[in-house]
């Protein structure tokens, strides 16, 4: 199964290890699924490439459906994907937040299905969406911590250039000294 990347460019899931696969298939064990950092940068191209869907999004029943990008037929209509929000002009700010409450939830569940440094960039991402596409900030973090996310989020060094280039300009429009 091959799956297209924001790049363009493919990976396929067949250059997995074994072991990997064998464990993150198997619905039984009990054992949890580990990565590493050299697995990062496929699962974040991943997450960016995945649709947004409502029911990942929001428990809030009042969360509009995510709008959908145009192709050429209407039957090749398909969801907006987390990495086409993150990179939209002006996003729905009802979006964002919903992708930010996605991610914190990610990250605090035991059965996480996608690891830590994933939920923590795809939090902060949107986060910096919101400050730079939509001038508004929708955290309650405060200063200091926003910046060091955002500092942490664009030194990762599996992070896409787009998003990097996204979180540096919202640190940038943070107060001096945050």
């Amino acid at each position: 199964m091959a799956d297209e990347n924001e790049a363009g460019s493919r990976f396929n899931v067949k250059d997995a290890p074994a072991h990997f696969l064998t464990r993150l298939l198997d619905a039984t064990s009990t054992e949890r699924t580990e990565w590493g950092p050299e697995d990062y940068g496929g699962i974040w191209r991943h997450q960016l490439s995945a649709p947004l869907e409502v029911g990942i999004l929001s428990d809030d029943s009042a969360m509009m459906s995510p709008p959908r990008r145009d192709s050429s037929d209407e039957e090749g209509r398909r969801p907006l994907t987390f990495g086409e929000l993150l990179r939209a002009r002006k996003p729905p700010i009802g979006l964002l937040v919903g992708v930010k409450t996605f991610a914190k939830s990610c990250h605090r569940r035991p059965e996480r299905t996608i690891p830590r440094a994933i939920s923590v960039a795809l939090y902060f991402a949107a986060l910096a969406a919101g400050m730079v596409r939509c001038r508004r900030i929708v955290t309650s973090l405060d200063d200091k911590s926003l910046a060091e996310g955002l500092s942490r989020t664009a030194a990762a060094p599996w992070l896409d250039e787009d998003t990097r280039t996204l979180v540096k300009e919202a640190l940038a429009r943070l107060p001096r000294g945050s």
